[in-house]
C-alpha cells in the first residue's frame, strides 16, 4: 500500500476493499515465487479504475518486512523449548509446515 501511495501521488487504494483483495492476492502469489526464485514481480491490472500496479519484491526485502513475525515465531520456538526442558544442542532436525517455510533463508 505505501509503495501504491509513493508511486500513484493522490490516489488511496485503502478505500477500495476490491482493490485491497487484489493487491494482497497478488502479494501471496509473490511470496510463494520468492520459494524459488530471488524475485518476484507483483502485477495488478487495473487495481483502481485506470491505474496498473507493477511491483519488483525481492527475497531480501520480503525477508526485511517480515522480520518481526520471523522472530516472533522464534521466541515461541524457545518458550516452546524451555517449557520442554530441552536444550538447542538436542535439535538434530526441523521439519517446517506451511506459509513462508519453502523460502530459502
Amino acid at each position: 500500500v505505501d509503495e501504491f501511495k509513493r508511486k500513484n501521488r493522490g490516489k488511496d487504494l485503502t478505500q477500495s476493499q476490491r482493490a485491497l483483495r487484489r493487491l494482497r492476492t497478488a502479494g501471496e502469489e509473490a511470496k510463494r515465487m520468492l520459494s524459488a526464485a530471488v524475485s518476484a514481480s507483483v502485477e495488478v491490472e487495473d487495481v483502481l479504475p485506470g491505474v496498473d500496479f507493477t511491483y519488483t519484491l525481492s527475497r531480501a526485502l520480503f525477508e526485511k518486512l517480515n522480520a518481526k513475525f520471523f522472530n516472533r515465531t522464534m521466541a515461541t520456538v524457545d518458550t516452546v523449548l524451555t517449557d520442554a526442558g530441552i536444550a538447542e544442542t538436542d535439535i538434530h532436525d526441523i521439519v517446517l509446515v506451511g506459509g513462508s517455510t519453502r523460502i530459502p533463508k
